[in-house]
Formats: structure tokens, sequence, C-alpha cells
């Protein structure tokens, strides 16, 4: 993933993180094909 995107999305986002966390929790499928917001999240604290 992009690191700008990242910074966006995970860090000056935090609400929008907060609430894409939200819809997965709700949701039965994955953000992307075999990628959920858990797996992003992961690799961003990793990252970090």
């Amino acid at each position: 993933m992009c690191k700008v995107l990242k910074h966006i999305v995970k860090l000056n986002r935090v609400r929008l993180w907060e609430k894409l966390l939200q819809w997965q929790r709700d949701s039965p499928f994955h953000f992307k094909v075999n990628l959920t917001i858990y797996d992003l999240e992961r690799r961003f604290t990793k990252e970090n």
C-alpha cells in the first residue's frame, strides 16, 4: 500500500479509520479480496 495513502487514512483520518474498523466488525465480507481492515491494521503497526 502506498505510504501516502497509509498516512492519510491511518494517521490523519483517525475517525475514518475507526469507522472502517467498525464496518469490518459488522460486515461478513472482507475489505478487499483476501484482505481485511485488521490485516491492514497489523501491517501499519509493523511499519511504525
